[in-house]
């Protein structure tokens, strides 16, 4: 019974060895070959980036905290509520001399109305002592034909 053992011992040694264990271990070899450098490089690649990107988040972030500081500083809230402060202050301005200007309109237009109004009573005025004149030349006064006359002779 033991030379039975012993033959199927070498029976299964015999079928524990892979006719093509040979081929798919140099094919596996060959694939490695070809595919393992391009992997390597990528890999490689990717540690680059992944180291990239890591700087830059912790710049960005620094970056973010200098902002924010920046942002709650007492002097930056002074410096905006003084804005504010000119920028309200300009608008007053602006109010008051566009008022300044409606008035100063107003008043030149008043100041040309009664111009024309003085001009028009010092034509009238003129007409009317031209008229009393033309009257009075025309009615001929007693002392004036006579020297007027004494002149002519």
């Amino acid at each position: 019974m033991t030379s039975f053992v012993n033959k199927s011992v070498e029976t299964n040694k015999a079928e524990d060895v892979n006719p093509y264990d040979s081929s798919v271990n140099n094919l596996s070899k060959g694939i490695l070959g070809i595919y393992s450098p391009p992997l390597v490089n990528v890999q490689k690649q990717l540690e680059e980036l992944s180291l990239k990107q890591t700087f830059l988040i912790t710049q960005m972030h620094n970056e973010n905290l200098h902002l924010a500081e920046v942002r709650h500083s007492p002097e930056i809230q002074e410096m905006f509520n003084m804005l504010k402060m000119y920028h309200m202050k300009l608008l007053n301005i602006k109010k008051d001399m566009k008022l300044v200007y409606k008035r100063s309109l107003k008043l030149k237009k008043r100041a040309l109305h009664l111009q024309q109004a003085k001009e028009k009573e010092k034509q009238i005025k003129i007409e009317s002592e031209n008229k009393l004149k033309q009257e009075q030349n025309l009615i001929g006064q007693p002392g004036s034909s006579s020297s007027s006359y004494n002149v002519l002779s």
